[in-house]
């Protein structure tokens, strides 16, 4: 048995315990990039509209990258290609912008780094239920649609299976705060969870009942082109500065 199969036999057999234990696991999805707003509900995640303040961490901007402004760039094929190509295109651009715009902001320098695509599992009962591969850009745009939040819902799984493995890596429950990015053509929303260790106790005797997790949303309003938009310099300094806070404030 190879240990691709292996692994997954080992994951089968761990969500069938979970599932014995839970009252709706049918409604219940294995995997993050399936997940529902019910899904949402059952492991009580909910999303915030707020203010920078309260997402982007108030540091103070250190080797600003003045030199990626642009101010008399308003629209270029670069920026403006990635909405004209169809789903599914292996090497879209928009995985280039994403990748250009954290290397911009160093926050693929050493000491950080960007994992591509890393595999996390979420586990309920203490046992290994939700699969999660959180992609740098989801390129098939299959999750941007008003069903699905414009891709929030995958978001919190992916959040949450990400929070998960930090603590198996740690070998300790903790309160933590994570941040997310998304990217949707050339405009960008960013998230931020704060996620107790009450809340990781509960979830490791079933689905919790008391505690919550709320992710805040900034900007605000949440539609397919809502966000800041690339094209524009006034937004592209506004996501520069919130990416070199969220850097800063990792390497404290």
């Amino acid at each position: 048995m190879s240990t691709f199969v292996k692994f997954f036999s080992t994951l089968k057999n761990s969500r069938n315990i979970a599932e014995s234990l839970l009252k709706h696991s049918c409604h219940f999805n294995t995997q993050a990039s399936k997940f529902t707003i019910n899904d949402m509900k059952a492991l009580r995640v909910n999303f915030q509209s707020a203010s920078e303040d309260f997402v982007i961490p108030n540091e103070k901007i250190e080797d600003f990258p003045e030199n990626y402004i642009c101010p008399k760039i308003i629209e270029t094929c670069s920026l403006h290609i990635v909405t004209r190509y169809p789903p599914g295109i292996p090497k879209s651009r928009t995985n280039d912008l994403a990748a250009d715009l954290l290397r911009i902001a160093q926050l693929n320098c050493y000491p950080l780094h960007i994992e591509q695509n890393p595999q996390s599992k979420l586990y309920i009962f203490n046992e290994p239920y939700v699969l999660a591969t959180y992609n740098f850009v989801d390129r098939s745009l299959r999750n941007i649609n008003p069903k699905t939040r414009y891709g929030e819902i995958q978001i919190a799984s992916e959040i949450l299976a990400c929070s998960d493995k930090n603590i198996r890596d740690n070998g300790e429950i903790y309160d933590q705060v994570l941040f997310a990015i998304r990217f949707i053509s050339t405009y960008i929303t960013f998230y931020k969870a704060e996620i107790s260790e009450k809340y990781w106790k509960e979830l490791s005797i079933g689905l919790p009942k008391k505690h919550s997790v709320v992710i805040k949303r900034w900007p605000g309003e949440n539609k397919k082109l809502s966000g800041l938009d690339l094209a524009s310099p006034e937004e592209r300094i506004a996501v520069l500065n919130a990416l070199t806070k969220i850097r800063q404030s990792l390497l404290k």
